[in-house]
């Protein structure tokens, strides 16, 4: 319920901007003709054009971050709801481009707002405990041949198998 609520607002945002922006495009159009046959000075139909054109880009990209609020509750969701899930069947669920779904995952990954997961080379999300056999900071397995996490970038310590500390 709360979902749809905020897709609605996401909604009228999107409506408001649209308009405003298609409303200072009528306007802008309409003084342009006066500007031709009257004495205006330029400043003072271009610059309420300027202002109005800003709020509407503002209200639009309002509306934007607001569905992407949504898909990343919903992506938080599904992963937690499973240990391994595919990009294909999130995108598939919530109607979206694989390559989309795939970008902004890794960006909550990266922002930690998902502890313990990695994205996998086929396209795989995995949600890991964390062990020894596992990268403390990101949850991926851990290759013995490399010295730092190959999906995080963190040093691992041979010995231990784990991140060192800095």
């Amino acid at each position: 319920m709360k979902s749809n609520r905020k897709k609605t607002i996401s909604n009228v945002f999107y409506l408001l901007g649209f308009l405003v922006l298609f409303f200072t495009l009528i306007f802008l159009i309409s003084k342009k003709f006066d500007i031709m046959f009257k004495d205006y000075d330029p400043a003072d139909v271009y610059t309420p054009f300027i202002g109005f054109f800003l709020i509407g880009l503002i209200i639009i990209k309002l509306a934007y971050e607001i569905d992407k609020k949504i898909r990343f509750d919903k992506y938080v969701k599904f992963i937690s709801a499973k240990n391994i899930i595919q990009i294909n069947d999130i995108a598939e669920k919530l109607k979206l481009n694989k390559n989309l779904v795939r970008k902004e995952i890794q960006k909550l990954i990266e922002q930690k707002l998902i502890q313990y997961t990695y994205c996998a080379e086929q396209d795989q999300i995995v949600f890991g405990s964390n062990n020894s056999n596992k990268c403390n900071n990101c949850g991926a397995p851990i290759n013995k041949k490399f010295n730092i996490c190959e999906y995080c970038g963190l040093p691992i310590n041979k010995s231990t198998d784990t991140l060192i500390d800095n």
